[in-house]
């Protein structure tokens, strides 16, 4: 996929998002894509995820997941 084609996709993802057109299945995939992307860019910059900023990941994810399946 080009950099063209990227900013196509994430655009419509983020009108979608906006829109409420995705299924909870596809929210929640698009909660680990952004966690997955957060977490490996610290890892490779070698920052240490300290104890509060995984509490706030998890917290994150379990209140997004919470306001989807109440939807």
């Amino acid at each position: 996929m080009n950099t063209e084609e990227l900013i196509i996709f994430y655009r419509k993802l983020a009108d979608d998002i906006e829109n409420r057109k995705l299924s909870i299945e596809q929210l929640l995939t698009v909660g680990e894509m952004q966690r997955a992307f957060f977490c490996k860019d610290k890892m490779e910059t070698g920052i240490v995820l300290e104890d509060k900023e995984i509490e706030t990941y998890l917290f994150t994810g379990w209140y997004i997941y919470n306001m989807i399946d109440k939807n």
